[in-house]
């Protein structure tokens, strides 16, 4: 734009300033749009993503973080298994060790194109400082596409009290 006066440049800038705003707030628009979609219809807003990505489960949230705990605490936690699909879904088993994290509820079933809540409960451990464990789930989406892998990390800062 060299060599342009400031007239010319507030032409310009007349010109095309209402366009790209109109475009902006279309493009705003149609974000919004698509989460209370995913909210509405799957009870998450992350749910068009998931699907655009060919997700067939998903699991929320990827962190569970239980803020300051003590030693050897036990804390219970709830995670949320979303099923996109238009087939029923089975959480069929998870990561079970004996100093972190145990799932009793299971097998449970996920109905097509809903979620289910998943308690699990979680030992800390003995040693202070940060806590960090991978909870793995395993999911059958019912499509014979076969077994599914889904993680959330669940993280904590271990104090002295017990």
């Amino acid at each position: 734009m060299a060599g342009r006066s400031r007239a010319q440049m507030r032409k310009v800038l007349r010109r095309w300033l209402p366009t790209a705003t109109w475009a902006v707030f279309g493009v705003v628009l149609i974000a919004v749009a698509t989460a209370m979609y995913g909210q509405i219809r799957f009870g998450t807003p992350a749910a068009p993503l998931a699907l655009a990505r060919g997700e067939r489960v998903q699991l929320q949230p990827a962190v569970c973080s239980l803020g300051e705990c003590g030693r050897r605490e036990e804390r219970d936690i709830r995670v949320t298994v979303f099923n996109f699909s238009d087939a029923p879904a089975r959480v069929v088993g998870g990561t079970a060790d004996c100093t972190c994290v145990s799932i009793k509820a299971l097998p449970l079933a996920v109905a097509r194109r809903r979620s289910t809540v998943v308690p699990v409960k979680v030992r800390l451990g003995a040693i202070d400082g940060p806590f960090e464990q991978t909870l793995s789930l395993y999911i059958d989406p019912g499509d014979g596409s076969g077994l599914q892998t889904l993680q959330s990390v669940i993280k904590a800062e271990v104090r002295g009290r017990q």
